[in-house]
This record gives C-alpha cells, sequence and structure tokens, in this order.
C-alpha cells in the first residue's frame, strides 16, 4: 500500500507547491512546464536536475510570493508520509522516487531561502516541510537507493549531494541536524553494500569531496556540519572493528574512509585550529567537534592495527603532534572566565573522544596532563551546576588504563584546597566512586582501601548541608546511595563497623522529617525513597549480625520510612515507594529472632494510620509489607499489640490479620 501511496502523495506536494508559485517571465514558465514533465507525469531519474535549474531560475525572482495555505498544505503531506512505516522493494520505481525527493527539496530550500523573512508562518511552515521531507529521505534511503544493477552505480547517476542546506544554521540548527542523519543514512548504505555496489562507496566519497567539502565560505559552517556527521558514523564502525570486516583483503572500505580523513585534515586543519583559538564563538563548537572526530579516527587506528601502509610512520608521529597542540587549545578554553556553553560541550567531547583510546591518548601527552584536563572539566562543570557524561566517561576510561601513581594524584587532586577552599562535597564523592569502580590492581584496590574512612566521612556531609537547593539535596541523596552501596559491597575495601552503620541510619532520618522537608516535588521524592531504600537493603543484606548490635537507629529509619508511605498518595509513586519498601521487609525475614520485638513499632504505627483513615489503595499497596512485619512475630508480639490498641484499632486490624493468617501464613503440611 505505501509503495503505491509514496508516489501519489509527493506528486501532490510538488504540484500543489509549484502551482502557488507566482511565476514571472516566459522563461520561468518553461521552466515550470519541465517541472512538470520531469517531477509530476516522468518516469525518468533526472528529476534533481532539472529542479537545480528550477532554482537557479527561482533565484532571479526577487519579489516571488507563496500561498501560506498551500505551504501548510505541503507540510502536512510530507509529515504524514515521513510517519508512515515504509518496506518498499528495491525498483527503478522507488529510484525515481527518491529523485523526485531530492529534487523537491532542493526547490523547497531555494524557496525557503527567498522568502524568509517576509512571514513568520511561512518560513516556519517551509522548515517543517523541509524537515519532514529529510525525515522521508532517511528513512527509505536505506530500502529504496540501491539498484540491482551492476553496470551503473545508482550514486554516480544522482546528483544526491546538491541538496544540503544553503540556509543559515542559526536559524536552521534543527534543519541542518536532520540533513546530517539523512546523509549519515546514505553513507551506511553506502557501506552496508559495498559488496553489491561495488562503486557506491567510491562515489558518495568523491561527492562529498566534491560537493561538501569545497564549497564557499558563507556554506563553511553548514558543510563543516555535515562532514563531521559522516567522520562520526565512521568512527563509531572503526571502534567496533567494522570498516574493514567487508573485505578483509583489499581493505577497500577502510581505504576509502581513511583517504577522505586525511583529505579532511590536509584541506581544512590549519582553518578548524584559528577557528578554535579565535572569538567565534559560533564556528568554535563545532570546528572542535570536527577536529574531535579526526583524532579520534587517527586514534582508532593507532590502537586496534599494527598496519602502517595507511599510516605512515611520518604521518603518525605528526598526528600525535597535533593532539598535544589541541590539548593545549581545550586547556587555554578551560581556562577562560567568560565561557560559552557550546564551547565547553565541545571541549568535553574532544577529551571523551581522546580518552575513549587511552592507549593513543598516553602516547600523545603524559597521562597525569590529561587526568587533570578531565577533572579541571569536571570541577568546571560542577561549579556551573550541570552534569557532564562525557567527562565523567572520559575519567572511568583513563582510570582503567592508568597505574597507581595516576591514582594517588586523582585522590591528591580532589582532596586539595581550591584558593583556599575545598572542593564540593559532591564532586568529591562522586570522583571517588569512579576511583573504586573503575580501579582494579591490587596496589589501586590497597591504596584506595587506607583512604576509606576519610572519604566515608565526606559522603556524611552530602546530607548535613542546610545551604542546598532541593535539587542539589535530591542528586546528592542518589551519590550518597550510590556511593554507600558500592563500598557496602567492596569490603576488600573498607569493612563497616556497627558504629559506621548506626551513623548511616542515622543520617538518613531528617530526609523523611516533616519539618526538615524541602519543596521536592513527586519524582524528587520518590528518587529519596528509592535510594534509601536500595541502601538499606544493601545493609540487611551485607552486614545483617553488625545491625544485630545497632537495631534503633535502623528500625527509626524504617518508620520514618513507613511514615511517608502514610502521607504519600497514588498519585506520587505510591507503588514505587511501597514496593521497595515490601523488599526491606522481606530481607529481615530470616533475622526475626533478633528484630521481631522492633517490628512491633512498624506494625503499631501502621495501625495508627488505620485509625486515622487511610485510602484504600494505600491499604492494598502496604499489605505485603505488613504480611512480612507479622510474619517476624511471635505469639508473644502478638499478644503485646493486641494489648496496646484500643477496641476500635482491633476493628480495624482484625481483617488485615485475618487475611495475613489466611493468605500469608505458614501453615506447616499436618
Amino acid at each position: 500500500l505505501m509503495a503505491l501511496i509514496m508516489p501519489v502523495g509527493i506528486k501532490f506536494a510538488s504540484t500543489l507547491l509549484i502551482n502557488n508559485i507566482d511565476y514571472g517571465g516566459k522563461e520561468m514558465e518553461n521552466l515550470r512546464e519541465a517541472i512538470f514533465r520531469e517531477t509530476i507525469t516522468s518516469d525518468t531519474s533526472s528529476a534533481t536536475y532539472t529542479c537545480g535549474m528550477f532554482s537557479n531560475g527561482l533565484a532571479l525572482q526577487q519579489n516571488i510570493e507563496l500561498d501560506d495555505e498551500a505551504i501548510r498544505g505541503v507540510a502536512a503531506i510530507l509529515s504524514f508520509l515521513a510517519s508512515a512505516p515504509m518496506d518498499l522493494p528495491l525498483c527503478d520505481v522507488n529510484i525515481n522516487l527518491v529523485d523526485k525527493l531530492c529534487g523537491f527539496d532542493e526547490l523547497a530550500s531555494s524557496i525557503s531561502e527567498l522568502v524568509q523573512g517576509k512571514s513568520e508562518i511561512l518560513d516556519a511552515s517551509f522548515l517543517k516541510a523541509l524537515r519532514s521531507n529529510r525525515t522521508i529521505l532517511a528513512t527509505i534511503l536505506s530500502r529504496t537507493l540501491l539498484t540491482s544493477s551492476e553496470s551503473s552505480s545508482f550514486l554516480s547517476g544522482m546528483v544526491i549531494l546538491r541538496w544540503f542546506p544553503r540556509l543559515s544554521s542559526q536559524t536552521h540548527v534543527d534543519l541542518l541536524r536532520v540533513t546530517g542523519d539523512a546523509t549519515n543514512e546514505l553513507f551506511s548504505l553506502s557501506y552496508d553494500y559495498h559488496d553489491k555496489e561495488k562503486r557506491s562507496l567510491t562515489d558518495f566519497m568523491r561527492g562529498l569531496e566534491m560537493k561538501v567539502l569545497n564549497g564557499d565560505d558563507d556554506t563553511f559552517l553548514p558543510r563543516l556540519v555535515l562532514i563531521r556527521a559522516v567522520l562520526r558514523r565512521m568512527n563509531i564502525l572503526d571502534r567496533h572493528n567494522n570498516l574493514n570486516k567487508k573485505n578483509a583483503t583489499s581493505n577497500v572500505v577502510f581505504e576509502s574512509c581513511a583517504k577522505f580523513v586525511n583529505i579532511v585534515k590536509n584541506k581544512w586543519w590549519r582553518m578548524l585550529m584559528d577557528n578554535i583559538s579565535g572569538g567565534d564563538v559560533k564556528v568554535a563548537a563545532p570546528s572542535l567537534l570536527l577536529v574531535s572526530e579526526i583524532l579520534s579516527f587517527y586514534g582508532n587506528h593507532l590502537a586496534n592495527t599494527t598496519e602502517t601502509a595507511l599510516m605512515p610512520r611520518d604521518l603518525a608521529e605528526e598526528v600525535k603532534a597535533i593532539v598535544g597542540d589541541s590539548f593545549e587549545l581545550v586547556a587555554n578554553l578551560q581556562s577562560l572566565k567568560k565561557r560559552n556553553r557550546d564551547v565547553i560541550e565541545a571541549s568535553s567531547y574532544f577529551m571523551s573522544s581522546m580518552a575513549a583510546v587511552p592507549i593513543f591518548f598516553f602516547e600523545c601527552i603524559p597521562s597525569a596532563k590529561g587526568i587533570e584536563l578531565v577533572l579541571n572539566g569536571m570541577k568546571s562543570s560542577f561549579s556551573d551546576q550541570r552534569e557532564c557524561l562525557l567527562l565523567d566517561a572520559a575519567l572511568c576510561s583513563l582510570i582503567r588504563h592508568s597505574g597507581l601513581e595516576d591514582i594517588q594524584l586523582v585522590v591528591s587532586y580532589i582532596l586539595r584546597t581550591n584558593d583556599g577552599k575545598p572542593h564540593e562535597a559532591a564532586f568529591i564523592v562522586k570522583v571517588y566512586h569512579m576511583l573504586i569502580t573503575c580501579a582494579k590492581s591490587q596496589d589501586q584496590q590497597t591504596f584506595l582501601s587506607s583512604q576509606g574512612k576519610a572519604f566515608l566521612l565526606i559522603s556524611m556531609g552530602l546530607l548535613r548541608g542546610k545551604q542546598y537547593d532541593t535539587t542539589q539535596l535530591v542528586s546528592n541523596v542518589a551519590l550518597f546511595s550510590k556511593m554507600m552501596t558500592t563500598l557496602i559491597s567492596k569490603k576488600e575495601l573498607l569493612l563497616f563497623s556497627g558504629r559506621e552503620i548506626a551513623m548511616i541510619c542515622s543520617e538518613m532520618n531528617p530526609l523523611f522529617r516533616a519539618y526538615d522537608r524541602r519543596e521536592t516535588t513527586a519524582d524528587d521524592d520518590v528518587l529519596i525513597f528509592k535510594s534509601c531504600c536500595s541502601l538499606v537493603s544493601s545493609l540487611v543484606s551485607h552486614y545483617p549480625k553488625q545491625l544485630y548490635g545497632c537495631p534503633s537507629p535502623l528500625f527509626s529509619l524504617l518508620l520514618a520510612l513507613l511514615t511517608n508511605i502514610f502521607q504519600t498518595n497514588a498519585k506520587k509513586g505510591l507503588s514505587q515507594m511501597a514496593l521497595e519498601y515490601a523488599k526491606i521487609c522481606e530481607l529481615l525475614i530470616p533475622h526475626k529472632d533478633i528484630f521481631k520485638k522492633h517490628v512491633v513499632s512498624l506494625l503499631l504505627a501502621y495501625i495508627s494510620s488505620l485509625n486515622r483513615g487511610m485510602s484504600p489503595t494505600t491499604k492494598s499497596k502496604l499489605m505485603p509489607s505488613i504480611y512480612a512485619l507479622l510474619d517476624m512475630c511471635s505469639e508473644f508480639e502478638m499478644r503485646q499489640i493486641n494489648g496496646m490498641i484500643d477496641v476500635s484499632s482491633k476493628a480495624l486490624f482484625g481483617p488485615v490479620f485475618g487475611s495475613y493468617q489466611k493468605y500469608y501464613q505458614y501453615h506447616g503440611q499436618g
């Protein structure tokens, strides 16, 4: 069905657009008729060329007019077609279809350039139409582009790369991003079908070089973004050792990619470095991203293979030298007082890309210098109150390939003062958590173990600061839980005493006191609750005997958690909280001989809440937890509870206890 709908929809959209252009002059009328012949009625694959001629003709018109309703109609049609699931067969009809799409896309790009600024509605509609059109391209390229004919290559017969945007990337960032996705699809297609269509990858690289790499200065930024998109896909394939798997004998695929990367480096490198060090932040960030992809490609090759035919020794030494120069630029960007957000993110991406190939990384610059640059970036992100996962991944990668001296350097860095002030507790704890997670050698573990007590106390500070706002508090609780859970599971690093376990439980208790609570959202409440429950479960699992000596802090915390559930309604994560609490209660059952007398306080709190009025939803969600607590009680505890509640409470609790005896309590086989 879609094989029938797609051509009809595109023809209708093209007709609607072309018929609503206010033409001027006989020459334009002739071109319009040519468009109808080639794109609407003809089955020959030449629509892209004809639309290009038509676009050039439109460029001469100064007062082009378009109907807003017509553009909205075109956008709606193309959006509908872009959202449809398509699985079209490989045939000449679909090759012509894609050719018409590309031609129509170039036509729409030209018109959008002419009408820009005349109507905000019109411009927005055109942007939607172009974005939809490129979404169609990205969707169907991998299914329809290749011909089964061996005599000619489809890519050589169609000017696919003519439709890259000639628009301002500042106002069409989304459009440019989708264009890069479509170009990536074409590269992936050429790569995947290299064995079937021998010239596809070569033609693609040649077209990329001629149509995108070489161009006017006015279009440098869009061209840079497209080149970077293709190189990023190359690096992803290269990291998985896939670039040469199609033809291991001749390495044709890798040769094509390596040759193109060398061309980009030789032609653009000096300009890219000038852009990064210059004052124009609009080109500095994209330039740094492209530099990251180029160096990452070389790093992947040097780290994963010993071949030198594609990477001569002099080129390898040159690359290592320019990596050092690039790090100097990034270090200078980090030291600026006024830092642009895009440039900061590009710097983080650069360091993450280099850290992904740590063997190559440490050959280019000293390990201490590289690690310090990453730590500086992480510290800056904490100062700006933003999380940078790229730098986190970079540090983890470097730690896994570092020696004891580098680990000591990291610990010294996070413990030393910054202009007389210590680093933020969250920054210190996060870095130490990465260290204990990623460090593997015995000497590293021994050193980190010697620092465990100090970092345990620093971790406690995450919950004590009254100066933290709501966002910081939620983040600190999650980090505290993650840190403590990891330390609890790694007894070779730190063996907790009963006193330290009691301190951990006591530090979490104020989080659930009504007078200590800050204004938090429902999601924040659930995250805090789940983080604390996860930590308590870990303590019960790994340190039950130590908890025998300090049951009061544990059950005081459990009472605070239970009270928090009473105060939560169904719309604020009641199900998630009750589930986490039930897990703790079930973990306590094997230790009921020690904890049974402390369970009484939890059951009395539940009965008191029943007496005050508990919603049926809350009562239902808490049943697994209450059943587990009842299962821990002996006959003595039940008599104690019965003697401490009044008649009305007995009437409310009676059905709950009866349900427990009927459905949960184990009666034996007798």
